[in-house]
């Protein structure tokens, strides 16, 4: 739902091509198959240590925390420098909400997992 609303709000201003409001769905299914295909098809090519994967829960969970562990797990040094301007940040955008979306009819979801199991098993999200 997020992305099929951010996609209706921007398609017509920066979209190259038009896509009417009631196939935007299918593009975004589409999208991210061929997108998280073509990751995980070519992730081991990434060597070793310059590839951490974080959920966006956790991001959204335990931010701090979140992103110490990319650090440190991607060796990057400079967290204590790069820490204030976090703090900044998300004092910043304390009182942020995000959308809320109305929940997918069950054959939405039914097609969804089938359409992307592969991703779902791959990042942890059971079905």
């Amino acid at each position: 739902r997020s992305m099929c609303h951010m996609a209706s709000k921007v398609q017509p201003v920066w979209g190259l091509q038009y896509f009417p409001p009631e196939e935007i769905p299918e593009m975004v299914v589409q999208t991210y198959k061929r997108l998280y295909n073509a990751y995980l098809d070519e992730r081991s090519l990434v060597p070793e240590g310059h590839l951490h994967e974080i959920s966006y829960e956790q991001l959204v969970d335990d931010p701090r925390e979140t992103l110490r562990g990319a650090y440190e797990q991607l060796d990057l040094g400079g967290y204590e420098n790069y820490q204030p301007r976090l703090e900044e940040y998300l004092a910043a955008n304390a009182g942020y909400q995000r959308n809320k979306h109305a929940e997918l009819p069950t054959e939405d979801c039914v097609r969804l997992h089938d359409q992307w199991s592969r991703f779902f098993t791959e990042f942890g999200y059971g079905e």
